[in-house]
């Protein structure tokens, strides 16, 4: 798991190094990934395991000989291997006294691992989800729409833009998973993946909340009526460049497809009210009636510095726009 730390379980844990905590060693990455998903995997049932009379026995599944041995005997040689040895055991006493926590692991070859299913998730290749807008970006946008959202609808630990968030998978940290099954009341901020864009417009149309979210610019999609329905605010053009959007570790990278879109920044609400808001800005007003078309005047840059267009540089980049959604049509 040098790339990234997962197991599955009942519920699937899944998550990517950063750049900051990436380990240099193989082996030392085996166990930092062991004890971050022993924990995910245990700490909800916190309450239930003290409650136990007996000592509770987890046994961990690795591909990594010298993990496997690290942690069944609590250390080793290596100082640094040990350490984190250590720790995960030390975890285990300290968090679920008065019961008691038997942590051990068993080897099991790689084909077994991959057929037994944790070893999938740690194959994946790129994900979706794992792309972040800039936050300089994320914070012009919030300061031009005077709009705080108090929850990331679709999120992890990694990418998110506000302290509270929805995850797609089981997460110490998040408020809770899969943002379909919650109420959505609060302020909100929402970068679905593509695919979840006519799930997550028809959701938003049942709910009180509004959301401040970023498309792409694709005037033809299926969904892309409804979405103009529940605009109500200015929308804001997101301009594209290497500073757009972020990934938490250079193993996984935006596709070229999205450096191909133009991306538009705004705010949607199911209120009625606040729909007919929309119309009374004349930017909003031109951009609606042309269905949402063209670029919007309003603009901030990759590195979140807002700015105005003028009629022939919104002309250019609207024909360029045009180009690039034909160009990337014909190739899909």
């Amino acid at each position: 798991m040098p790339k990234n730390w997962m197991r599955h379980t009942q519920k699937t844990h899944i998550g990517f190094w950063t750049a900051d905590d990436h380990p240099d060693h193989i082996n030392l990455g085996e166990l930092i990934g062991a004890a971050r998903v022993t924990k995910a995997i245990l700490t909800p049932a916190t309450k239930l395991i003290r409650s136990l009379s007996k000592a509770f026995h987890v046994n961990l599944l690795g591909d990594n000989q010298v993990a496997v041995t690290y942690i069944n005997n609590q250390g080793g040689k290596t100082v640094e291997l040990s350490r984190e040895a250590k720790k995960l055991h030390d975890w285990a006493t300290e968090h679920f006294k008065p019961s008691t926590l038997v942590i051990t692991a068993t080897y099991t070859e790689g084909d077994k691992m991959i057929q037994l299913g944790p070893d999938e998730l740690s194959r994946l290749g790129r994900l979706g989800e794992e792309v972040k807008l800039n936050p300089r970006i994320f914070y012009t946008l919030q300061e031009t729409l005077r709009f705080t959202p108090k929850v990331d609808l679709f999120a992890n630990h990694l990418n998110k833009q506000v302290h509270r968030y929805y995850s797609a998978h089981h997460d110490l940290n998040s408020q809770g998973t899969n943002a379909f099954a919650q109420t959505w009341m609060e302020n909100s901020y929402a970068f679905p993946p593509l695919k979840m864009m006519p799930a997550f417009l028809q959701k938003l149309q049942q709910e009180t909340a509004t959301v401040l979210t970023l498309v792409p610019l694709t005037p033809s999609a299926k969904w892309w009526p409804l979405l103009l329905r529940m605009v109500s605010s200015d929308p804001i053009y997101v301009a594209q460049g290497p500073a757009t959007f972020q990934t938490p570790n250079k193993y996984l990278q935006p596709t070229k497809q999205w450096s191909q879109w133009s991306w538009i920044g705004m705010l949607l609400s199911s209120s009625d009210s606040k729909r007919r808001k929309a119309w009374a800005g004349t930017t909003r007003r031109k951009w609606l009636r042309n269905s949402g078309k063209r670029l919007p005047p309003m603009g901030i840059s990759q590195h979140g510095e807002p700015f105005m267009m003028t009629m022939s540089e919104t002309m250019v980049k609207n024909r360029l726009n045009d180009l690039s959604l034909s160009s990337a049509l014909k190739r899909g």
